[in-house]
């Protein structure tokens, strides 16, 4: 059997080199294209990500922004509120402690004037 291959090759080397050759070649540029387009596949499956995740990041930086600015203007309506409501309640202290002050400044000059001297 072997005998047999080497007469084959022996009478037909031009052809078998060329088929050799060939089949090199075609591999080569086989290799080369599948190379160039897995490349090429790749950087663009990571440049579609890279863009996807641009995207959901400016996409949670608005959500987020929206979020905490109604916070953020919900926690000023409400401190505002109390401001104004500690405001009103030192007014209303200052009120009746006035209103005491003359209640007791009318109470010592009832006593001074009914006073036995």
């Amino acid at each position: 059997m072997l005998q047999t291959i080497r007469t084959f090759i022996q009478s037909n080397t031009e052809r078998f080199i060329w088929e050799l050759v060939s089949v090199a070649v075609s591999a080569a540029l086989g290799y080369g294209a599948s190379y160039l387009v897995d490349r090429a596949t790749l950087e663009a499956c990571q440049s579609e990500q890279i863009n996807l995740l641009n995207e959901r990041a400016a996409a949670r930086a608005v959500s987020d922004s929206l979020k905490w600015s109604g916070r953020l203007s919900l926690e000023k309506a409400k401190t505002k509120q109390l401001l104004n409501e500690n405001s009103k309640l030192r007014e209303q202290r200052t009120l009746d402690s006035l209103a005491r002050m003359s209640e007791l400044e009318t109470l010592q000059s009832i006593n001074q004037r009914y006073r036995k001297p």
